[in-house]
């Protein structure tokens, strides 16, 4: 019984980790993204005034950002959680 449970154990920490280094990669995918599409919307704007473009690749920009800190924060709770187990 308690072999059966170190078991499961052991394959909940190997998708805890495995979830974390998805969630990282996907961060930094998040983050490579909101750096371009900053680079963008300043190459955007320096050429005119506002326009639709321009407020959609700065709601883009935000969204990025937000989706980057929930990550963050999923991360931590997962971590949280493996470290709380073991």
């Amino acid at each position: 019984m308690a072999g059966d449970i170190d078991q499961k154990l052991t394959e909940i920490e190997a998708g805890i980790g495995a979830l974390t280094a998805a969630l990282r990669m996907q961060q930094q995918a998040l983050g490579h993204h909101g750096s371009m599409l900053a680079d963008i919307l300043a190459a955007v704007t320096a050429n005119e005034g506002d326009s639709p473009l321009v407020e959609a690749l700065r709601a883009l920009v935000v969204m990025s950002e937000r989706s980057a800190e929930g990550i963050e924060r999923i991360e931590a709770a997962l971590a949280a959680r493996g470290s709380a187990g073991g």
